[in-house]
Parts: structure tokens; C-alpha cells; sequence
């Protein structure tokens, strides 16, 4: 019977056991040692001697004192793991751009996911093939299938590469180049900054570099280089709009080089704060005389936005600063406007980019009992009718009141003793369709009383005017001021 399938060895029962001072039948003698030669040629004999025919199954078991595999279908120890056997290329040779690697042991095929890694003997100076054990070159890309460019493997350094069933793409490009220092540079020190970046500002490699996201062509990037071929790509951050640009040494170190005096010059134009830029290195016979003489700029043009550029939307290509975005954060058209008389005041050209606005109230009163009442309008009109909403007031003597409004975003009034302050909210929901919607809560100092509501109004087009008026149109203001403040 030799072994049940579970490993456990069984003599065969027939003739079993034997019996004392009888005679052993041939059959049953025959049967034993046949089941006998059976198992011990099932067993793995540790001379090596037997071929396993299926999976050994190890049960959490290891194997020990396994020696170092060294062809492709030996098993692999951990030393093979730490020492990157079969992945670890000592043998390179060809050239800097056409590399040819002899791996231990040798691959038979190309296979996605083969790894390799080796020392570079030279720096590449255009795109790069390797090939493996004599099997054909491919491509080494990075970030997919893009070309290698002069500088992205640096001789001596530890190269990797991993073939995608095409190509081998690099695992770790080399960055010769990190930025560092970052400010900008204002035009009244410009051309100063310029000719004094040091001792090499009139080496035939320094660069000129165009900033990409301003029509003004005279914004340009100087690159004093040293060590960088032409080509290399870099990728640089416009610093944070807080660097003032008053500086007048914003300038970038290019690190590769033991030379201080190798910068980068910054003027930028139209690149919002943290915005990034790749730039590819200009032929080194680009030299800073170049940038000193494209420049055009007026000298003492301000390269920060100013507060009002900012309030008002008038310069949308220059970087604000800290102070100057916390100042244009909310724009007033102008002085409070007393409601001491008259049936409506207009508050006209609000800007299209406004999406919240804030009509404010101070003592207003009227000369009767007609609700406060809000209208917006765009390029057609004040829109009179459409406004979906309520209004209520809760006062000191517990007497409420609630009601719908259509005409309006009403504020409900009860006697013309009410002195009325507080603030309306205006905020665009929709662009699409112009819908605003409204929420007011207004304290009522002469009638002891709070007025709230809300409602909803979508406009035929874009929003640029406001009145404040009356829900009869006949009561007049008498006192107090109101103005609107947006953003």
C-alpha cells in the first residue's frame, strides 16, 4: 500500500501479522517488500539521486544551509536577495549612450519587470539603449516613454533600470540641478542684478530663458550655468508672493558647481504664487548680454499688484503680495451714503467678478410704515418682480410677525419710528443663471425689535447694480446711511 497520500508510509495488511513458528507464504513476503521498495523510492534520497515530481508542500518550514544559486533555476538564498544576484550588473561595457550589460546569469529573453542594476562609466550626452546579455538594445526612457537628455545619468553613479516589455525605463533620474533661495527680482534693480551676479556675468555660458505664461516678451529667466549641458530640463516654483520683490539680490543658486557666483536671475510676469515652469537649457552661446539687451521694461515698474489691481481686476498678470491680497480682499465703491431723503438709492457698476456682496445699514429710517426693500439688477434694469423669499421680525414685547415677499428681498417694517442696522448677504449660487440668494438680520434700535429673512432672485444677466428702496415706493428715507461693500 507504501504511502496514503498524507505522508503516512502503510505496510500492506494482506497475510498480516505474521504468526510464530509458522510458515511466511511467498505471496505475503512479496507484498512487503514491494510496498518496502515502493516507499523508500518515493522518499527524496539526500544524495540527490531522486527527481521530485510534484510540489513539497513546507508548512511554515524553511529550508537552511542552502548554498548561493548562481544559474536561473537554482533557488535563490537570502544572500542572492542581499547580494542582487542576477540583478546587480558588474560587467558594463559600450559606451556612456549605448550601454551593454553581461548579467550573471545570462537572461535568455527580455521580460517585463527584469530589473537591473549597474554603475554608469560615463555620463550620457543624448538618449540611451542598452542591451542584456547580448539579446538586442532597448531604450532606456523615464517617466515612461520619454527620451533621456544629456545629464540624466551621471557617470559613476548607480543606474536602474526596469523593462515595461518595450522599453527599460530609469528608475532614479539624476538631478544635477536644485534651486534654492527663492525671491524674485524687481525692474529697478533689475539691470544692476543683472551685472553683478559675479565674476562670470560675461562668460559666453551664461543663459537667457523665456518665462512661459506672460505676453510680455521681455520677461526673461537668467541662467548663469556651470557644469549643466544644454538641454537639461529643470522645473522652478515662483516663490511665495510674501518675498518682496524689493530685494535686490533675487537671485537662484544652481548647485553642481563649487562657484558661488553661478545664479539665476527671476523676473516674472503673469505666474500666480507657487505656480511651477519647466525650462529647458538654452545652447551655452546664449549669453547674459542678451537678456540685458532684450530687457525693455520701464525701470521702476512695480512687479506686485497693488491692492487696487487687485480690488478692481485691472492687472491680472502680476503677483500680489500678502499685504496687498488682504487689502483688496472686500471693495467699498466709496463713502457711506446718507438716506436722509429720496424713495431709492443706486449703487451702479459693480464688477462682473463680484460673487458676494454685503449691503450694510446704519440708523436707516423712513418716513412710513413700508418695508426696507433690496432689488439688484444688471445691463437691463432693476428687476422688479421674481424674488422668492420671507421676512419676519421678533420684538421685545414678544409680538412676532412673518410674511412673503415677490417684489424684493424685503426688510418688514412696522412704524416709521424703526431705526434700523444690521447687514443684507448677497451671494451668486449659480452663474449659470444668475441666481442670488439672501439672508438679512437687521436690529431695530427705535421699535426694540430683530428683523431676519432670506430669499432668492435669478437675473436675466450678469449683476451690476443694487438699489435700496421702499415696498411702496412712496415713503421716503429720513435717516441713517447704507452703503455695499463686495467681493
Amino acid at each position: 500500500m507504501s504511502y496514503n497520500g498524507s505522508g503516512v508510509f502503510q505496510i500492506n495488511s494482506t497475510g498480516q501479522p505474521v504468526v510464530a513458528d509458522t510458515a511466511i507464504s511467498p505471496t505475503v513476503f512479496n507484498a512487503f517488500t514491494a510496498d518496502i521498495a515502493t516507499g523508500l523510492s518515493t522518499a527524496i534520497a539526500k544524495d540527490g539521486q531522486t527527481t521530485v515530481t510534484a510540489n513539497i508542500p513546507m508548512s511554515t518550514y524553511k529550508f537552511t544551509g542552502l548554498g548561493a544559486g548562481s544559474a536561473r533555476t537554482d533557488s535563490a538564498s537570502l544572500a542572492n536577495v542581499q547580494d542582487g544576484t542576477g540583478i546587480y550588473v558588474a560587467t558594463v561595457g559600450g559606451t556612456a549612450d549605448v550601454i551593454t550589460l553581461t548579467a550573471s546569469p545570462a537572461i535568455t529573453a527580455y521580460a517585463a519587470g527584469q530589473t537591473f542594476r549597474f554603475i554608469a562609466s560615463g555620463a550620457n550626452t543624448t538618449n540611451v539603449t542598452v542591451n542584456v546579455s547580448s539579446l538586442g538594445a532597448k531604450a532606456i526612457t523615464k517617466n515612461g516613454t520619454t527620451a533621456l537628455v544629456a545629464g540624466d545619468i551621471a557617470s559613476g553613479t548607480m543606474v536602474q533600470v526596469t523593462y515595461d516589455g518595450t522599453q527599460f525605463i530609469l528608475g532614479t533620474p539624476f538631478l544635477n540641478t536644485s534651486v534654492f533661495m527663492q525671491t524674485v527680482l524687481d525692474d529697478t534693480t533689475a539691470a544692476a542684478a543683472r551685472t553683478t551676479l559675479g565674476a562670470s556675468a560675461t562668460t559666453p555660458a551664461d543663459n537667457v530663458f523665456r518665462i512661459t505664461g506672460s505676453a510680455d516678451a521681455t520677461k526673461l529667466l537668467a541662467f548663469e550655468v556651470d557644469g549643466i549641458t544644454t538641454g537639461t530640463t529643470r522645473t522652478i516654483t515662483v516663490p511665495d508672493a510674501d518675498v518682496n520683490l524689493a530685494n535686490p539680490d533675487n537671485l537662484f543658486r544652481i548647485t553642481g558647481s563649487a562657484d558661488a557666483t553661478k545664479k539665476v536671475a527671476f523676473e516674472v510676469d503673469g505666474l500666480t504664487t507657487g505656480t511651477t515652469r519647466t525650462i529647458t537649457m538654452p545652447d551655452a552661446d546664449v549669453s547674459l548680454a542678451n537678456l540685458q539687451a532684450a530687457s525693455t521694461t520701464a525701470a521702476g515698474t512695480a512687479e506686485l499688484a497693488t491692492a487696487a489691481e487687485v480690488q478692481t481686476g485691472t492687472d491680472t498678470t502680476r503677483v500680489p503680495s500678502v499685504d496687498s491680497l488682504r487689502q483688496g480682499l472686500m471693495v467699498a465703491p466709496g463713502a457711506a451714503v446718507a438716506t436722509t431723503s429720496g424713495t431709492a438709492i443706486d449703487f451702479t457698476g459693480v464688477p462682473s467678478w463680484a460673487k458676494l456682496i454685503l449691503v450694510q445699514f446704519s440708523g436707516v429710517s423712513l418716513s412710513g410704515s413700508a418695508e426696507l426693500r433690496v432689488q439688484i439688477g444688471d445691463s437691463g434694469g432693476i428687476e422688479t418682480s421674481g424674488y422668492a423669499g420671507r421676512y419676519g421680525y421678533l420684538a421685545s414685547d414678544a409680538n412676532a410677525n412673518t410674511a412673503s415677499y415677490s417684489g424684493g428681498f424685503d426688510i418688514t417694517g412696522s412704524n416709521a419710528a424703526d431705526t434700523l442696522g444690521g447687514i443684507m448677504t448677497l451671494v451668486l449660487m449659480d452663474s449659470a443663471t444668475n441666481l442670488w440668494a439672501s439672508s438679512h438680520s437687521l436690529g431695530d434700535a427705535g421699535g426694540a425689535s430683530t428683523k431676519t429673512g432670506g430669499g432668492a432672485k435669478a437675473l436675466s444677466a450678469t449683476l451690476d447694480r443694487i438699489r435700496i428702496t421702499t415696498s411702496n415706493g412712496t415713503d421716503t428715507f429720513d435717516a441713517g446711511s447704507v452703503n455695499i461693500l463686495y467681493q
